[in-house]
This record gives C-alpha cells, sequence and structure tokens, in this order.
C-alpha cells in the first residue's frame, strides 16, 4: 500500500500543477504587490517544477536581482538569504488558492478579531501591507501599537502578553526573549497556507487565559486525548484506524457513505451537505439552520439551554465538539447539558483545535461558569496545570471492550458510543464541581482584550452584497452635525405601540432611521408593512423609514426569530446580527439605538438583553422604552393579530393607528 500512495502522491501533484488558472495566477500577482515581491525562483533542488514554471512564465513580474524579496520555490531543506520567502510546491500551490476575501480585502476580517482580543502589538516587517496594517491597527485608540521594519528590536522589553504580527510571508519560527519564554506571535504567511496553525494557541491558553479564568472563580476541565499507545486494544484500534484511513484518502465518497451507514445517519446527509464553513473572522464557523442541525452565531446549538441559568459551561475543541456527524440532540454538548444540573446553560463552541484561544478570548465569563477544553495533547505529552479537574480519554477508552469499532480514521473521529461515554464523565466532573458557592451576586467578569471594542470594517465581513447595499442607501444618509439614532422593527402590523416608541426615540435625537425589517416570514409581507410604518409616522420631521435587507434581523443573522414558538425560552446570543448592525450603524453615523421593553415575547427580550449587553463595548449607545398600555394590556403586534383572527375590529381599532386599520379593514373586506 504504501507503494501505491507515493505514485498516487506523484499523479496528484502532476495534475495540481498542470491545472494552474489565470484566477490562482491572479492571486499571486496580488500578494506579489501588497508584499513588495519582486522574483518567483526555483532553487537547485528542485528539480520537478517544470509545470509551475510554465504556469509562472504567463506571469509579467520583473526579475531583479537586486536584494529585492523573492518567493523561492524548492523541494524542501533549501536554504535562502534573509529577504527570501522559501515555499515547499505543496505550499505554494496552497498560496495560489488563497481565499477571495484575503486577496480582495486589505485587512482581513481575522484581525478585527484579533485587535478586540488583545491590548498589545507589535508588527513586524517593511512591504507595503506592512504599512497598511500598522496604520490600521495604530488608528484604534483603545490598543497600543509598535513598530519595527527588520528583527532587530528587543524581545526582553516587549510586555509579555504583546501579540507579534510579522506582516510579510516570513516561515514560521518559535520566538523567544533572552530567558527563554517563547512569546505570541501570529506569521502572515499562515494565514495563506490554511493547512498551517495560525498562532501558538497552547501558549495562550496556558499562559494568559487560563490563569485568568480561574483568578476570577471560572473552573476548568482540561480534557487529555488518547494516548494510542496505552489503549488495552491497540494492535486492534490501529489496524481499525489504517483501514478508515486508507478508505479516506483514496475513496473519501465511499467514505462517507460507509460512515453514515455505520452511524445510522443517513438522514442527517442532506442537511450535511448544505452548512456553510466560514473561517473570515480566523476561526471555522459554520451556518446552517434545519430540521435536525442548526448553529447560531457560526457555533452548534445545544438542546436544553434556557435564558433563566445562572451560569454557563462552556465546552471547546475541535470537530468531535461541533458534532458533525449528530444531530442537535446528540452531540457532546448537548448530551453533557441533559445529564448537570439545570442551572447551567451549555454552550458549543466546537471549531478547530489551533483556534480555541481566538474564540476563547471573544466570549465574557463570570465567576461559577465552567470552561471545558479538549486538549490535542496526551498526558505523557502535555505541560499544561492551570485546570481544576482533569479527564484522560484514554482511560474511558479503555472502558470500552469493543472501542476499535467505534472510531474512523484517527482516534478522536469517534461514533455515538464513544461520544456518549465522553459526555457522562464530563457531566460527572461538572456535577461534582459545583460552583454553587462560587456564583456571587454580583459574580467577577473575566473578559479579554480593551474594554471598548471596534467595529469591524464592511469590506472585511464575509457577505459582500452589504457594501453595494450601503452605497445605494447614500442619498438617505442625514448630513451634518447631530445625534443619530436607530429602532429596528418588525411591525407585523404597525401599532400604537411603534408609533409610541419611534415619538419618543425622535425626541432624543436629531434624526432617526427606522430599519423595517424585509424579511418575508411575517404574516404581513414586507411591502405592506413598511408603507404602513412610512404612513403612521410622515407627521414626524426627523424620521426616515428604510428597509433591513438580508443584513439586520434576518433569516441571514438571526434565523430563530422567525421560529420564536418552537424556541421557546432559548438562550440567545445575537453576536452575528449586532455585527452586522455595527457596521450599518457605522456607515449612518448611529450612535444610539432604540428599543421597547418586551415583558411578553421571552427571545425579544433576549435579543435586548444581548443588545444591551454588547453595542455600548462598540460605544453605541442602548436605550430601552417602557412599552405603550391600554388599560391593563401591553400594545403588541401579536394582541392586533389575534383581535383581528377574533374579529374585534374594535379593539384593533383601538391597537392602531388610523391608516393602519383603514388598511386592515380594505384588507379584510377583499377576501
Amino acid at each position: 500500500m504504501g507503494i501505491r500512495y507515493n505514485i498516487y502522491k506523484y499523479f496528484a501533484d502532476k495534475k495540481e500543477l498542470n491545472e494552474i488558472t489565470q484566477e490562482k495566477l491572479d492571486n499571486l500577482k496580488t500578494i506579489m504587490t501588497r508584499f513588495d515581491i519582486r522574483e518567483i525562483s526555483f532553487s537547485e533542488n528542485y528539480k520537478e517544477g517544470q509545470a509551475l514554471k510554465k504556469a509562472l512564465n504567463r506571469l509579467s513580474i520583473p526579475t531583479n536581482s537586486d536584494g529585492n524579496k523573492r518567493i523561492v520555490i524548492s523541494g524542501g531543506n533549501t536554504t535562502s538569504s534573509g529577504t527570501d520567502y522559501p515555499y515547499t510546491a505543496k505550499e505554494f500551490l496552497s498560496f495560489l488558492d488563497t481565499p477571495d476575501y484575503i486577496v480582495e480585502t486589505e485587512i482581513p476580517r481575522i484581525f478585527s478579531t484579533l485587535e478586540n482580543e488583545n491590548d498589545r502589538f507589535l508588527i513586524v516587517g517593511n512591504g507595503a501591507y506592512t504599512d497598511t496594517l500598522y496604520n490600521y491597527l495604530s488608528a484604534n485608540s483603545n490598543i497600543t501599537v509598535t513598530r519595527n521594519t527588520d528583527d532587530t528590536f528587543n524581545l526582553d522589553a516587549l510586555e509579555p502578553d504583546t501579540f507579534i504580527i510579522f506582516a510579510d510571508l516570513r516561515p514560521y519560527q518559535e520566538v523567544r526573549n533572552s530567558a527563554g519564554t517563547q512569546l505570541r506571535t501570529f506569521y502572515l504567511r499562515r494565514l495563506y497556507a490554511p493547512f498551517s496553525k495560525t498562532s501558538e494557541y497552547l501558549l495562550d491558553l496556558n499562559t494568559f487565559i487560563l490563569p485568568k479564568l480561574r483568578e476570577g472563580g471560572v473552573k476548568v476541565i482540561w480534557i487529555y486525548i488518547p494516548d494510542e499507545k496505552r489503549l488495552t486494544r491497540y494492535s486492534e484500534v490501529q489496524k481499525k484506524l489504517r483501514y478508515w484511513e486508507r478508505l479516506r484518502r483514496y475513496t473519501p465518497d465511499l467514505f462517507d457513505r460507509i460512515r453514515a451507514r455505520h452511524e445510522s445517519n443517513q438522514y442527517l446527509q442532506a442537511e450535511l451537505k448544505s452548512i456553510i464553513n466560514d473561517n473570515t473572522r480566523g476561526y471555522s464557523t459554520n451556518y446552517h439552520n434545519g430540521q435536525y442541525i442548526n448553529f447560531d452565531n457560526g457555533f452548534r446549538r445545544t438542546v436544553g439551554n434556557t435564558s433563566s441559568k445562572t451560569n454557563s459551561v462552556y465546552i471547546y475543541g475541535p470537530c468531535f465538539v461541533r458534532g458533525s456527524s449528530y444531530e442537535d440532540a446528540k452531540t457532546i454538548p448537548s448530551l453533557i447539558k441533559s445529564q448537570i444540573d439545570d442551572r447551567y446553560s451549555v454552550y458549543n463552541m466546537g471549531s478547530t483545535f489551533n483556534t480555541i484561544s481566538y474564540i476563547m478570548r471573544e466570549k465574557e465569563y463570570k465567576t461559577g461558569d465552567i470552561v471545558v477544553v479538549f486538549s490535542p495533547s496526551t498526558v505523557a505529552s502535555s505541560t499544561t496545570t492551570a485546570f481544576d479537574a482533569a479527564i484522560d480519554l484514554t482511560d474511558v477508552y479503555n472502558e470500552i471492550s469493543d472501542v476499535e469499532n467505534h472510531v474512523f480514521d484517527i482516534a478522536v473521529h469517534f461514533d455515538h458510543v464513544i461520544a456518549e461515554k465522553i459526555s457522562e464523565k464530563i457531566a460527572d466532573v461538572i456535577n461534582e464541581l459545583d460552583t454553587s458557592s462560587d456564583a456571587a451576586t454580583d459574580p467577577t467578569l473575566v473578559t479579554f482584550g480593551p474594554a471598548l471594542k471596534r467595529i469591524t470594517s464592511v469590506k472585511s465581513l464575509p457577505d459582500k452584497s452589504l457594501i453595494s447595499w450601503l452605497e445605494s442607501q447614500k442619498s438617505n444618509i442625514k448630513t451634518g452635525s447631530g445625534r443619530n439614532g436607530a429602532i429596528v422593527m418588525n411591525c407585523n402590523p404597525f401599532t400604537n405601540g411603534h408609533r409610541y416608541l419611534i415619538e419618543q426615540a425622535s425626541k432624543q435625537v436629531d434624526n432617526l432611521y427606522i430599519f423595517v425589517v424585509e424579511e418575508d416570514k411575517s404574516e404581513f409581507k414586507f411591502a405592506d408593512r413598511i408603507e404602513l410604518v412610512k404612513l403612521g409616522t410622515a407627521d414626524l420631521g426627523n424620521v426616515t423609514v428604510l428597509s433591513s435587507g438580508k443584513y439586520v434581523i434576518s433569516a441571514q443573522t438571526l434565523p430563530g426569530y422567525f421560529d420564536k414558538k418552537n424556541l421557546g425560552k432559548i438562550d440567545l446570543n445575537a453576536q452575528n446580527d449586532l455585527e452586522y448592525f455595527l457596521s450599518i450603524a457605522q456607515y449612518f453615523g448611529i450612535s444610539v439605538r432604540f428599543a421597547g421593553e418586551e415583558p411578553i415575547d421571552m427571545f425579544t427580550n433576549q435579543y435586548n438583553v444581548n443588545m444591551k449587553q454588547t453595542l455600548p463595548k462598540y460605544g453605541v449607545e442602548f436605550v430601552e422604552i417602557p412599552r405603550k398600555q391600554t388599560g391593563d394590556m401591553v400594545i403588541s403586534a401579536s394582541a392586533v393579530r389575534k383581535a383581528m383572527h377574533e374579529g374585534n375590529w374594535e379593539l384593533v381599532k383601538e391597537l392602531v393607528p388610523p391608516t393602519t386599520y383603514e388598511f386592515l379593514k380594505t384588507m379584510n373586506n377583499s377576501k
């Protein structure tokens, strides 16, 4: 099999080398311009690059030998000068497959992640891209940014938590100070090579994240992956791993079909194929909402969470935490939720091993919370000590008599039998920790990065259509000085409650934008809803009524909004929706968002809580206005719809403006 593998790899590489498209070459041109690279060269030990050389000849790249930077393609183990960026053929082919979001965007979205999670940066490099990145980051007054054009900076003078960004294409290497302490780094070359890690996440976890969490009263449970050599059924497991690995490598479609039959999850296959993966934040997020598989803000939904829980359990790890082969209720976090004290909500933060630190730094934790981290290391290879409890999956695997029948191509790709066993062990430890005494009335909040965050540039967001949509709204932007506010409303239909909220908000600002939810998933069509808002606010001179597009409270940004009945009191996280709103707010100059208090609809109430927690971090004020009542009754669109269906038109007339009432009566009479 080894010989067949080598032959297979030879033809695979040859095929790739001969299929370099013009699009890939255009990507290369863009990258070379940004990093001031003047030449592509081939090292002497690279003998099989004729196809690649032929493809690159189609580029108009000047060759210059006066010390300018070069990309040097080699067969590996080549030496290069300080101005060269060596790449193996494999790395270079990946380089040519640079994702569009990196090529098209000056500052990829990952830098928004980094600047909102870290306080100090050192930018190293001397190309045009270094200038762009330094100017971008240094414009953020909430972080400290310094720059060096070469490697002569004093490592010992750096603050321990400084994040060093090498804004060029140099190869990765560890950076240590004179005491031998490894420093946190980010290599742009790794951003262009998807198969490489993007940072020393274990260093960040062990040195900065976990100690700070524990100081704030957050418990940490560390999970070691199985050490195959210590497995009781080691030889049997190895045979099965080799079988699945060959199957996956040579016939991936067959691998998927056989695995689906093995796990009895054929009913999930259609949904699994429709999942969208997005890496623009610097880590993998998924998007899909269906019957069995759902994601909220890019992370898998945990079944059983409600908004009334005191504390949270956050579970970090790779694909097997996300639950790539299971329905929502059978993922490890959902299984754990069903077995622990009900006062906890459980969050599935599964993504990839090497980006765990990015995801952990984005969250806000409170005293009494629990963090579960799946490590890529075994007990023997780990140096981690910053935890309150640990679980060795080797022991868990050894409790399963036929464990070899429940693993696939690698030991941590497993079926539901192992998933259930792992869930039981973690649930037992969580119940034993019992953080109830730690959950203070006013708990300590543990956060990372600057207190005031910066809004993500619209150019960095994954949906590029937002840019053209904003351009189309230019004529609606109110110019000049003044305080601008916004309300996002569905208005299904427009009521006196909506009118009251708009009146009260309009008194507090110079200009008020009303964004009417465009998604047509309500009883009343969007065209009718927005027209009723315009008619009902025509006398308010500082009010502008607009569509929300697909960017605020839409099926794309907040799918649960249109499925409230089934979600009940779900613990909502509206991060994705609010990120788009903040970018829109920046474009319109909006500094305050208004909303009505929500005593009835728990989903909307949770949305308000999210706004209250999130918007001020980005410099946008949030104001909640008490709802208008008639007698003891809170005026709501749902009350209007109920009265209509019951034929109680006197009540409808009391709850809506005359313009809405006339529309509803006309619509009813035409049926």
